[in-house]
């Protein structure tokens, strides 16, 4: 490609006329206006069915005049812009898209490289958190670390190492509680001692309230079996002893034996005789 003579900046774009747009009487017009609206007293005019033609012809008469200053003005404005609009699209496509273009190749470029010295300083991070470490529950990614270029390489490692301590020193705390076991297991899940003993805590207590209600369950079944059983008992006890009773009536009671006779006697002793054998329940025919 020959060589191209270089342009000064300031005289690649020049404004060489300024617009001019004539509106002096755009002020005396504004008053004709107001002059004009106010004598049609819009504001008087009832709003009813008789008046409805008069403000749609009111509406359309103020609508057309004001549509042929508005088209007016549109033209003004399309003919200004006309110029900078031609302008604009020359200036992006020889100038304005070949810097951006280009700006975009070297942004890709930076973050390339920016990329590639951001991973080998978290890779070296890594390396130095699995020096420290030594708890298989723990990872790198439980720190949470920000990484950036502009954090130095000794800060950061200050953070891990003060993580790593944190998490040794819960744990040597866990081993005197009791349920230590409970505990740990959920540290390992939460990373947090506070965390994890308050959440153990809960849990053993929920456990303890629903062992308390299985058992007074069980002690409410168990009573109320009882009571059943107890009066099941008492039925067939009632049951026995009627039977009982039923048998020993039946076995008590006297022959009877039917004899046939007959009495000579006034109407009082027959009467009397009929009263004595009524109070020793001895059944009779009378005929």
């Amino acid at each position: 490609m020959s060589k191209v003579e270089r342009i000064e900046n300031g005289k690649v774009i020049e404004l060489k006329q300024k617009p001019i747009i004539a509106y002096d009487l755009i002020e005396a017009k504004g008053k004709e206006v107001e002059q004009r609206l106010s004598e049609l007293n819009i504001d008087a005019i009832d709003v009813n069915e008789d008046n409805l033609k008069l403000i749609k012809s009111t509406r359309s008469e103020i609508r057309k005049e004001f549509e042929l200053l508005e088209n007016q003005r549109k033209m003004v404005k399309e003919l200004i812009m006309k110029p900078y609009n031609d302008f604009e699209a020359a200036y992006k496509e020889h100038i304005a898209n070949r810097f951006k273009g280009a700006d975009f190749k070297l942004k890709e470029k930076v973050s390339v490289v920016e990329n590639d010295l951001l991973y080998k300083k978290t890779d070296a991070l890594k390396s130095y958190f699995d020096e420290i470490n030594d708890l298989d529950f723990v990872s790198f990614d439980d720190i949470g670390l920000k990484i950036t270029r502009s954090v130095s390489d000794k800060k950061l490692k200050e953070e891990i190492a003060s993580f790593v301590e944190d998490m040794k020193m819960a744990v040597d705390t866990i081993k005197t509680l009791q349920n230590s076991d409970r505990v740990m297991a959920k540290f390992q899940i939460v990373k947090d001692l506070n965390r994890a003993i308050s959440e153990t805590n809960i849990e053993i207590e929920r456990e303890a309230q629903i062992k308390k209600q299985k058992e007074e369950r069980e002690r409410l079944a168990e009573e109320r079996k009882k009571a059943q059983q107890s009066i099941n008992e008492e039925i067939e006890q009632h049951k026995e002893k009627s039977n009982a009773d039923e048998k020993e009536s039946v076995q008590n009671k006297p022959k009877l034996y039917k004899a046939s006779f007959t009495v000579t006697g006034t109407v009082e002793q027959i009467t009397d005789l009929k009263k004595f054998m009524n109070e020793k329940g001895i059944s009779y025919e009378s005929k």
